[in-house]
């Protein structure tokens, strides 16, 4: 592009760093040279290493150093190029709003485009929270309507492809959200093996979060019966003929329910085992189509229980309806939940 004197004026408001000058960055290289030599087994003898190198921060965040190349010299060296790179003042700037994108004159705000509508980044002075905000809704709206088929293709027929066109950070987000959903996308199937309560609460997670086709199993018809009564597409027994399913949910964990799983996965499909029944299955190149995978369940993160308190508050719907006993009925609980 040639420049011309009515170009727009780009604000410098960073001066560029140079690698090949800095001192700091050649005391950096030096210590990875170092720790490369000595090796992370080396730097497990470390006493106290997961006391100093995992850092708990805001919001549930956990950063986990002590698996990395990583000391208190090379530490220090690694702050002493931050602070002479300028780091500190760079992101005051960005945080502020000031145009730091050289190249295109512009302020660089990723963080308000995930905030909260009460967060503050301003941009000359002007609020940008409430524009980030209605833009957001209107994507989840568009989304929405794309999902539901009423905004249809020119057939008249819902999306059933999208095509991305971008490199870099525009091609691999979307890229990783495609592929974390893929068990769960609209036309996806969901088995769920052995629906009792467990299997019950999966049901109504699914019908409020996904619009998978979900499809439950169990060897009690009345288990079946509930299940379409809470939601499940349909509701099988285990001499019944499946067709593959992207995502099966085990919550028997047998010998023949594990069998089940592997004969019924789909290609890139998931099977995730929660019951403690203490089967196993083959699973390996060969028995099992391409790219499946299998994963244990047993627990989650705290902050996946938060939120799933905070979807219990929200949404009261998931939640069973309880039968409260005297305490003298204790037994007779036990011995009901014992026989199913």
């Amino acid at each position: 592009m040639i420049k011309t004197t009515e170009d727009p004026i780009v604000h410098k408001v960073m001066e560029p760093f140079n690698l090949s000058h800095s001192e700091a960055f050649r005391s950096l290289e030096s210590e990875a040279v170092r720790l490369k030599s000595q090796g992370l087994m080396g730097l497990q003898s470390e006493s106290d290493r997961l006391k100093r190198w995992v850092l708990n921060g805001p919001a549930g965040w956990r950063f986990d150093f002590s698996k990395q190349l990583m000391d208190e010299a090379a530490w220090d060296r690694l702050q002493s190029f931050a602070m002479e790179a300028g780091w500190e003042s760079a992101r005051s700037k960005q945080f502020s709003g000031e145009r730091i994108n050289a190249t295109e004159d512009r302020a660089v705000l990723h963080m308000a485009l995930r905030g909260a509508a009460s967060d503050e980044f301003k941009v000359d002075g002007d609020d940008v929270m409430p524009a980030v905000v209605a833009t957001r809704e209107a994507m989840l709206a568009f989304v929405d309507r794309v999902r539901s088929g009423e905004y249809a293709a020119a057939d008249g027929e819902r999306f059933t492809h999208v095509v991305n066109i971008g490199i870099g950070g525009s091609d691999l987000g979307p890229v990783m959200v495609h592929e974390a959903l893929a068990p769960m996308r609209r036309q996806g199937r969901v088995l769920l093996i052995g629906v009792g309560g467990l299997g019950q609460y999966a049901i109504r997670y699914l019908r409020l979060l996904t619009d998978a086709k979900v499809i439950a199993l169990d060897v009690a018809e009345d288990k079946r019966s509930r299940a379409l009564e809470f939601g499940a597409d349909e509701a099988i027994g285990p001499d019944e003929d499946i067709a593959p399913c992207d995502l099966i949910i085990d919550f028997i964990g047998s010998d023949t329910t594990l069998a089940t799983a592997a004969g019924t996965v789909a290609r890139k499909g998931m099977i995730i085992v929660v019951g403690l029944g203490g089967g196993q299955t083959t699973f390996g190149l060969g028995k099992v189509p391409p790219e499946a995978r299998f994963m244990t369940s047993f627990w989650g993160t705290r902050q996946q229980m938060d939120d799933l308190l905070d979807l219990a508050r929200r949404e009261p719907s998931i939640m069973p309806s309880v039968e409260t006993l005297p305490l003298t009925d204790a037994q007779h609980a036990h011995n009901r939940l014992r026989e199913g």
